[in-house]
Order: C-alpha cells, then sequence, then structure tokens
C-alpha cells in the first residue's frame, strides 16, 4: 500500500522529534535544550501541519516529546511543568515506564476513539487467549464470557 501524504507528514514529525532528541541526548544539552524544541520545529512564520495554528502544533509537539522520553500522556495533571522537567527525570530512569503505549488526545481532531467489544463469538474458552494477550489488564472473564474495561483499554487492537 503506497504511504499517503499525511503518513509522511506524520513520520517526517516523528522522526523530527526522536532526531532533535537524540542530537541533544549525545551532545549532553537534553535538558537545556528540550523546552527549545517545540519552538525551533515550529518556528514563527512556518507552514502550520494541519492544526488551527502554530500553538497548536507546538502543544503536540510538546506532547510528542513527553512520549518520547518515556512518559504516559494521559498521565499528565499539570500542563505547566517544564519539558527540562521530564528531560532529568528520564536521564535519572534506569527502567522503562510500563506500559509504554500511550495516546496524544490533543492531536486526534474529530477522530472517533476505536472501541473493540466481545462480539457473540466468544464461546468462553479454557485457554482464554485473550486475556494472555492484554499488556494493560482490560480484558477479565465473567459470566462465561470475556469482558473489555474499556477504562483500561488502549486499543492497541491485541
Amino acid at each position: 500500500m503506497p504511504a499517503t501524504k499525511t503518513d509522511n507528514m506524520l513520520s517526517s514529525l516523528r522522526l523530527g522529534v526522536i532526531e532533535r532528541l537524540a542530537l541533544s541526548f549525545w551532545a549532553g544539552t537534553l535538558p537545556e535544550d528540550v523546552d527549545r524544541i517545540p519552538l525551533l520545529m515550529r518556528p514563527r512564520g512556518s507552514e502550520i501541519m494541519s492544526r488551527c495554528c502554530i500553538y497548536k502544533d507546538r502543544a503536540i509537539l510538546r506532547e510528542r516529546l513527553r512520549a518520547a522520553m518515556g512518559f504516559r500522556l494521559e498521565d499528565e495533571t499539570d500542563d505547566s511543568i517544564p519539558l527540562r522537567t521530564y528531560a532529568e527525570e528520564a536521564l535519572e530512569r534506569k527502567e522503562p515506564n510500563w506500559p509504554i503505549l500511550t495516546v496524544c488526545d490533543i492531536a486526534c481532531q474529530g477522530c472517533m476513539r476505536a472501541r473493540y467489544y466481545v462480539t457473540d463469538a466468544c464461546q468462553g474458552c479454557v485457554a482464554r487467549s485473550c486475556i494472555g494477550s492484554c499488556r494493560f489488564g482490560a480484558i477479565s472473564f465473567s459470566r462465561g464470557r470475556s469482558t473489555i474495561d474499556p477504562e483500561k483499554c488502549r486499543n492497541c487492537g491485541m
């Protein structure tokens, strides 16, 4: 299947975030540089990706940077925390944060969140491979069939 223009833009954005993080990390200046990355990637007068304004583009870049440093976006409680604080915490971390999959809600414009559900084809098998395949603990077994907790489900498709 050929890549679309949107795929290429998203890939370029994703690679740009990773490249700038890596360059700052290897230069030993990650905490000092990280707050400026959204501004460098979307300077005044630059073409807006597909959002309403440059400020939303920068906010999305900030979220992508947090995710690339290993933080779950759903756990954010204070938008005023500088990226430098996250970078310092990431550099001290010895183990990855689990679960790694995260969703950037502010980047989704009108996207309907996928909703997975158990069909009538569920026969309540003994193996229950569906439960074993879910890394988020969203699938449980009750009343003779599997059920999915939408609060825990990360829509990973597993």
